[in-house]
């Protein structure tokens, strides 16, 4: 994590994380979710190339939640340009997909991309914080 503070079971004190999603009212409900699961730091950009570009800038984030669905670039196509560690982007770094779209296809080929993780819009906070746990945990152990 960004940050010295160690997460408990169902918060995340001193995480980072990069929430990349063009509906504004999903981006409000996420954040609100986030917070509520004590994450510390929300950046919130509105599409995949903004989120590419605040990745290559830096500072370093800890997980990053994508729409699949937006204008300019997909999220799958965020995703297969992070994977290929493109200008310096950690190809490691945990995605996790954040949409509507529930169709096994999409899961499919999501999971054939690399996702860490797939969430249904709106999550509940349990599932989001299953989610952050599930991607903090495999990241223990590779470490």
């Amino acid at each position: 994590m960004t940050q010295s503070a160690s997460p408990t079971p169902d918060r995340f004190p001193g995480l980072t994380v990069l929430l990349v999603e063009d509906e504004a009212v999903s981006r409000m409900l996420t954040v609100a979710l986030l917070k509520a699961l004590g994450v510390a730091t929300v950046i919130e950009v509105t599409n995949a190339p903004a989120a590419l570009e605040r990745l290559r800038a830096g500072p370093p984030v800890d997980i990053v939640l994508t729409d699949i669905h937006m204008p300019f670039m997909s999220g799958l196509s965020m995703l297969d340009t992070v994977r290929a560690g493109a200008q310096g982007i950690d190809p490691n770094l945990p995605v996790v997909i954040l949409t509507a779209i529930s169709d096994k296809g999409i899961v499919e080929k999501a999971c054939q991309r690399g996702i860490d993780g797939y969430l249904v819009k709106p999550p509940s906070v349990a599932a989001l914080a299953q989610a952050i746990r599930k991607v903090l945990d495999a990241g223990s152990k590779a470490a």
